[in-house]
């Protein structure tokens, strides 16, 4: 029996064909990729299936005569390419796919049930043996980052010579190519997606932050010189049950006597939930604004 669900999807397929067996009440669907067919945990990327994820990011180009790599370094430092298919933190489970033959696109993807780190991904992709070859013309590669619940995203970027590393990928590698963003994190807000251009201070709700947004100590805050102030998190618990905990050590942007330590705690087993602790506020919080704002919405 089908029944209809009021829950918006975390995605839409095309092409979809869904065959029912109604002596055991059971259904099999699959999406067409070119001449291949994909199930529904998969995406089709250059006519390739490859493995869906909370996060992925798969590199394609159209020259089929050799193999190039992907390389991304993750927010907790973690560097994954296919020489090293897996990091060995719980805590960071993005992982590396052989994609068919390796020719036409490489794939590394955090899984469904995975939660990617919060922070800065760089985006790298070595030339391997695409440009050894007798064809030394340049080539042009394209990263599309799939992250659920969000529009694709592509990166472009063209190779005119061999790339000189393997397994490197920082902003000064011949490697690199962009950098990609989940949540964003400052010394007044944590964003979950996109959150740019605001004032601090400005007023609310505020129609910059365009995905939900927690306002832990909206005021002006910095991070004195010369100190251990900071923000820091860290991770408690294992899989499903886990607590991020984001913790602020900060003094008030014009009254440096001022000092503030509180935390921010998010829970994976009850992700509609976000705790404020504060530790030590010198002034009471009596200049800040203090909540969470939805995704904005314009009217």
């Amino acid at each position: 029996m089908l029944r209809y669900s009021p829950e918006q999807p975390f995605f839409m397929l095309q092409d979809v064909s869904i065959t029912f067996d109604t002596n055991n009440n059971t259904y099999t669907a699959v999406h067409f990729c070119g001449s291949k067919t994909c199930t529904l945990n998969e995406a089709c990327i250059q006519e390739m299936c490859v493995e869906r994820g909370n996060l992925s990011f798969a590199a394609r180009w159209s020259r089929r005569n050799g193999r190039g790599h992907i390389i991304i370094r993750t927010p907790l430092n973690n560097t994954i390419y296919y020489g090293k298919p897996r990091t060995n933190s719980s805590f960071d489970e993005g992982r590396h796919e052989l994609v068919d033959d390796g020719n036409q696109v490489d794939h590394i993807y955090w899984p469904l049930n995975s939660i990617p780190p919060i922070g800065s991904y760089k985006v790298c992709f070595s030339t391997g043996s695409l440009l050894n070859g007798t064809d030394q013309s340049s080539i042009t590669v394209t990263i599309e980052i799939r992250h659920i619940g969000q529009p694709i995203e592509t990166m472009i970027h063209t190779f005119n010579k061999s790339t000189t590393t393997l397994n490197e990928c920082l902003e000064r590698s011949d490697t690199f190519i962009g950098l990609y963003s989940i949540g964003m994190l400052s010394l007044n807000i944590l964003c979950f997606d996109k959150c740019t251009g605001y004032e601090p201070m400005e007023a609310l709700p505020s129609y910059h932050f365009n995905s939900p947004t927690a306002l832990p100590y909206w005021d002006e805050l910095v991070i004195s010189d010369g100190t251990s102030e900071g923000i820091y998190y860290f991770i408690n618990g294992n899989t499903s049950n886990r607590t991020v905990i984001f913790e602020y050590y900060l003094t008030h942007d014009t009254q440096p006597n001022e000092y503030c330590h509180f935390q921010v705690l998010f829970f994976e087993a009850k992700p509609n939930i976000v705790q404020y602790i504060y530790l030590d506020v010198t002034n009471g919080g009596k200049t800040a604004t203090v909540g969470i704002q939805g995704k904005w919405v314009d009217k």
